[in-house]
């Protein structure tokens, strides 16, 4: 925000701080959306990575882990 060229008018003062404020809510929503993503990304990358180790390593056979859905089951 340019503060030395703002209007000397309150009102206009007022909207130009509102119309800048929205602006820096929206940017915090667009990069709050971006890193949702990202760990949603990372989050399914480490699922699908354990189920893989879990899998190379035999342990599938062990019937108390099930890999058809997000939970694992120990005994």
């Amino acid at each position: 925000m340019d503060y030395l060229n703002l209007p000397i008018d309150k009102a206009q003062q007022y909207a130009k701080i509102i119309e800048d404020t929205e602006e820096i809510i929206q940017n915090f929503r667009e990069v709050s959306e971006l890193m949702v993503e990202r760990l949603e990304k990372t989050e399914n990358s480490m699922f699908t990575l354990g189920k893989k180790v879990i899998h190379d390593r035999g342990e599938f056979l062990n019937n108390s882990i099930n890999l058809g859905n997000d939970q694992v089951n120990f005994i």
